[in-house]
């Protein structure tokens, strides 16, 4: 049978975080929820998929508030999606969409985690002064 010291195995499903910087992603899933103040909000699962870290997952949320539209309208626009009219957003609008986010480490009940920074989505061409964290050929 084999032995799993468990109590010296990480929490960490990924081993670790990813470097601060610019990454591309795929939006893979959109969750729709409901914060504890009955705000709408969608759980998005990031994947990268190129570079040293493909295949390393970041999760971000979008919560449906005022102070948040605008988070929500650059994404949109970031991905070429109409946000001159009110919009009834739809998880389909999003998902499976390739887009850059900034990317920093943040701590979350005392461990480091990945984060999207408030302002932080990129269209799916690579920002002029983000660092290439991808190994990416453009």
């Amino acid at each position: 049978m084999p032995k799993v010291p468990f109590d010296k195995v990480s929490d960490d499903i990924q081993g670790g975080v990813m470097p601060a910087g610019v990454y591309r992603f795929q939006i893979v899933k959109v969750r729709p929820e409901t914060t504890k103040n009955h705000d709408d909000m969608w759980t998005l699962e990031l994947k990268v998929f190129e570079g040293d870290f493909r295949g390393w997952t970041v999760w971000d949320r979008l919560v449906f508030v005022e102070k948040a539209y605008p988070r929500i309208k650059m994404l949109y626009k970031q991905l070429g999606l109409p946000v001159d009219n009110s919009t009834n957003c739809e998880p389909d609008d999003i998902r499976g969409s390739d887009v850059w986010a900034e990317i920093i480490i943040d701590k979350y009940e005392g461990k480091d985690q990945n984060k999207v920074t408030f302002g932080g989505y990129h269209s799916s061409h690579k920002p002029e002064n983000a660092e290439d964290k991808n190994d990416l050929p453009f």
